[in-house]
């Protein structure tokens, strides 16, 4: 299996660190942590916004559905062989891909949520409705989130599923398995053929009972007040921190917010000319419960005491807060 994310702009190395293994827990000293109190972290705010800072004390959440709605703007990751002759628009409930123009493989354009917090061993049921503008076909699996590691081996489903022209409702039973510390995906491919496809009604559940998903140790929750409508706008801002250019980092962390929404995080300099120091700016998802990510980047053009982790979380449609916790950096070497 391919990189399906080969034409998409919206995701990077982003993987579940709830599913990983306990390699690094041995391991290094963080080179960058977190407290409730911010510590030496802080907010930067735009002239046309408002924000403000507080520490969060999260409660075990209770779920039984670990997927977003279809019809919510930002909480599907969509990735277009040809994006200029594609689109993905929200039709009622609904989510309405169309393509004038496919590619060679079918997971050359699909639709996704990732960082699942699925366990291995567990049975799950998925479900969903969906139907297209003439009869075809389209592939749903549960797959290893292998964007930096390449590896996209399936966890324990992979159904080609059968479309009509009518409604039709979809379901069926999985057990997880071959988890890594890569994380898991759920994809939706449908660059079989042309035309429309519509999903709506998705539905991930344990087969039984509910799903207690785990929360920060340590978390602050900002309020945008007023978000603005440019990310960047309002920035979370890291102590600062040294790299070593070369060298691979795992930062991990927990986001929660109001909203299902995106949001864009990098490494960057604290000082002009502001320039990034990864080889990747990350957007990443976040939701109205906590999701724990984990980003793999190589630095450079680093500079000593000058680097620093920036989460920007203004923009349109940001809500009316987002949570961090347990932020934390170590040095993977090179």
């Amino acid at each position: 299996m391919k990189n399906p994310f080969g034409f998409c702009t919206l995701i990077a190395a982003v993987v579940c660190a709830a599913c990983l293994a306990s390699s690094e827990a041995n391991a290094q000293t963080p080179i960058l942590s977190f407290s409730s109190s911010g510590g030496g972290w802080g907010t930067w705010v735009a002239d046309d916004a408002k924000a403000t800072v507080a520490p969060d004390n999260p409660a075990p959440e209770s779920v039984t559905n670990l997927l977003q709605p279809a019809n919510i703007p930002g909480a599907w990751n969509i990735s277009f062989a040809f994006p200029d002759q594609s689109k993905a628009s929200i039709d009622g409930d609904s989510l309405c891909i169309h393509q004038d123009k496919v590619g060679a493989d079918p997971w050359l354009a699909s639709i996704s949520q990732t960082d699942l917090p699925i366990k291995e061993g567990q049975a799950y049921v998925l479900s969903f409705n969906a139907k297209a503008d003439k009869t075809r076909p389209i592939f749903v699996t549960m797959q290893n989130f292998g964007f930096s590691s390449g590896d996209w081996h399936d966890l324990g489903l992979a159904q080609d599923v059968q479309l009509s022209s009518e409604w039709q409702s979809y379901s069926y039973s999985f057990t997880a398995s071959k988890l890594t510390q890569d994380g898991s995906a759920l994809f939706i491919h449908v660059g079989q053929q042309t035309g429309a496809v519509w999903v709506s009604g998705f539905s991930l559940k344990p087969a039984s009972g509910t799903l207690t998903l785990p929360v920060p140790s340590k978390a602050v929750k900002v309020s945008l007040e007023k978000p603005s409508d440019t990310d960047w706008h309002v920035q979370y801002i890291s102590d600062p921190f040294d790299l070593i250019d070369g060298h691979k980092y795992a930062l991990s962390y927990m986001i929660k917010s109001d909203v299902p929404r995106k949001i864009s995080c990098m490494a960057r300099l604290n000082c002009p000319d502001w320039h990034a120091v990864s080889d990747a700016d990350w957007s990443v998802s976040a939701a109205p419960a906590w999701r724990s990510h984990r980003i793999v980047f190589t630095a450079k053009h680093s500079m000593p005491g000058h680097n620093v982790v920036v989460f920007n979380l203004g923009g349109s449609g940001s809500g009316s807060f987002v949570s961090i916790g347990d932020v934390k950096m170590v040095d993977l070497g090179n």
